[in-house]
């Protein structure tokens, strides 16, 4: 079983070459985004939540109006005509970090794009929250944006659930929700660096509270000084407007306070326990957020040292393989970045594929069962 130990043991393992396997790139040379592929609709989201009452809510969701927020999304589906019927075409739900958009899977759109259904809505971004004073980037509130945006659009099986970054949180509300009779069916679920923190330190909760407490200011109390903060700033920001420095503060400090990161592990618990196939990819030298972040999470997932492969740090080659046929499979990138998805897109992609032949097997099981 894997324990906080392992990491040392690793790390030494990295100096080691086990089996290699050369990092050739076949992924197509492609920067920009087909743009057949976006598509707008109106959603009337999170209106199960109104149906509480009020003061029975969290602060955050005391704010919905009934029947929902009417938000206007904007998203990716590269196969909208698809009958729901038709097994031979997987569907792919991918769900953003913050900040982010569905601009940043270019390469997997290039790849997966003409076989597959891939699906990746943009959630709102943080101006809506300031403009309306509602939706507030909680977990709670995105992972029921997804399922009444599926609902909307008529989709009630997902093969592959990914999501990155600080997305985890929202899908940790989606794998516990999916394949219930009011949601959609499930079948595996692609964490890509997913920054699951479980606890803060005593500054950096006191800091997410204060920017929290900024924001219901500034748009309960309609408190938003937009002339100033859309002044040009200084060079050395290269030209933003002050609002967009802030901004990215403001939200990312909303997503994380409005996680519910202090039963994030329970989440993953859960996780553990149904054993959804599951594909755990991340990097050691991510640069945003430290490794223990990604080892803490495996630690509730219960991995074990045969469900790692390694890859090592400079050419990128395999220096340990998964030996287990486990439910989950991580692969650990000893230089990739936060974005892994691009800056090791074939290998990335190879793993994905592999994870939606494991989601297919699992489905015919449980048919035939």
């Amino acid at each position: 079983m894997f324990s906080r130990s392992l990491f040392h043991r690793l790390h030494n393992h990295c100096t080691q070459s086990i089996c290699r396997v050369k990092y050739n790139s076949t992924v197509p040379s492609i920067t920009t985004l087909n743009e057949s592929f976006v598509r707008s609709t109106k959603v009337n989201v999170c209106g199960r939540f109104a149906n509480r009452f009020t003061f029975l809510r969290p602060w955050f969701l005391r704010y919905i109006p009934k029947g929902g927020h009417p938000i206007n999304i904007e998203y990716i589906d590269t196969m909208p005509n698809v009958p729901e019927d038709d097994d031979s075409i997987k569907t792919i739900l991918i769900l953003h970090g913050t900040p982010g958009s569905y601009y940043d899977y270019f390469k997997l759109l290039a790849t997966f794009g003409n076989s597959h259904r891939i699906i990746i809505p943009n959630f709102p971004n943080f101006s809506y929250t300031m403009e309306k004073g509602c939706f507030w980037h909680s977990a709670e509130e995105k992972s029921e944006f997804i399922a009444d945006f599926l609902r909307h659009i008529n989709v009630k099986t997902i093969d592959c659930l990914m999501a990155h970054s600080m997305a985890a949180y929202t899908a940790s509300y989606l794998w516990i929700y999916g394949n219930w009779a009011n949601y959609f069916r499930l079948g595996s679920i692609c964490l890509l660096n997913p920054v699951g923190l479980f606890k803060h330190r005593r500054k950096a909760r006191l800091r997410l509270s204060l920017l929290v407490n900024i924001c219901r200011l500034f748009a309960l109390q309609q408190w938003i000084p937009m002339k100033q903060l859309l002044l040009p700033s200084s060079p050395k920001f290269g030209g933003s407007t002050l609002y967009n420095n802030w901004e990215i503060s403001a939200w990312n400090a909303l997503t994380l306070k409005l996680s519910n990161f202090e039963n994030y592990h329970l989440r993953l618990s859960v996780l553990e326990h149904n054993k959804i196939p599951t594909l755990f990819i991340f990097s050691s030298n991510d640069r945003l957020y430290p490794s223990h972040v990604f080892y803490d999470q495996l630690f509730y997932l219960k991995v074990d040292y045969d469900d790692f492969d390694i890859y090592e740090q400079y050419e990128n080659e395999l220096i340990h393989a998964s030996t287990d046929q486990s439910w989950i499979k991580v692969v650990d990138f000893r230089s990739a970045g936060h974005h892994i998805f691009n800056t090791h897109p074939d290998i990335v992609h190879s793993y994905i594929a592999e994870l939606l032949d494991r989601s297919k097997v699992v489905e015919r099981l449980e048919a035939n069962g």
